[in-house]
């Protein structure tokens, strides 16, 4: 049976920068494969991610965009048409940090009030290093697994953008310009754009969403054929506290 999940992403950015906010739909589909005589079934699961909104709040004040956001997250549940439906909220809080997760959290609160809908939230701070820390309520991940959750979804046709959307074409620039250079010497990722003109906003807001759908929505284990030919899949990682804790 295959189940459905909304999200919004958001790169905040400095006060200056751009506010980017990407809605997701996210399908799971439970897939059984025949492997062959004597072998048994490889069950998988197949994600789609469709995008339902891009968007760059430019030169907007904090509260605005903050507003916006809880709107559609509001209106993101209620199109779920369930009771208590829950939203998945992923913000990428590099440099911004705790006082806007407090003013998102503080508006939430009192626009939701009563709505019957359910926050499900990730804060994520991004570094160049290699290792996956949680120091509650942040999770601080290697920008290599940002970016490359998110090209593979691309890559493997699971990410899609409809063609109507107003700033495809950017959102399609970004993944074209992005580049990861590994330092061989230090072991961190050094991410660039071909000119420093270019924007990255929209692709890690993305890409924090698609990881963080990975890392604590997908099952860690998705086949056991018992098959020694066939390896059992590695979990997820880092997952160590799926999922992520709702708000009351």
């Amino acid at each position: 049976m295959e189940e459905k999940y909304v999200m919004l992403c958001l790169d905040p950015g400095q006060s200056r920068d751009p506010f980017a906010i990407v809605a997701l739909e996210i399908t799971m589909h439970p897939v059984r494969e025949l492997l062959g005589p004597q072998r048994g079934m490889l069950n998988k699961t197949r994600i789609d991610y469709r995008v339902k909104l891009l968007e760059r709040m430019l030169d907007k004040p904090y509260p605005e965009c903050v507003s916006r956001v809880t709107d559609l997250l509001l209106k993101m549940g209620a199109q779920l048409e369930e009771e208590n439906p829950t939203v998945i909220l992923v913000a990428d809080v590099t440099g911004v940090g705790r006082p806007v997760k407090d003013y998102i959290l503080e508006n939430w609160s009192q626009a939701a009030a009563g709505r019957g809908v359910n926050l499900q939230p990730g804060w994520i701070n991004i570094h160049g290093g290699d290792t996956y820390r949680y120091d509650r309520p942040f999770m601080h991940v290697p920008k290599r697994e940002i970016v490359s959750s998110l090209v593979v979804a691309v890559e493997q046709g699971e990410f899609t953008i409809p063609r109507k959307e107003k700033l495809r074409k950017e959102f399609l620039q970004e993944m074209r310009t992005f580049r990861a250079d590994i330092s061989s010497r230090t072991a961190h990722d050094s991410y660039s754009h071909w000119r420093e003109t270019d924007k990255d906003d929209m692709l890690l807001a993305a890409g924090c969403g698609v990881w963080v759908f990975k890392s604590f929505y997908v099952p860690a284990s998705s086949h056991k054929t018992g098959d020694p030919d066939i390896p059992e899949p590695v979990e997820v990682s880092p997952s160590p506290h799926s999922p992520l804790p709702p708000i009351p």
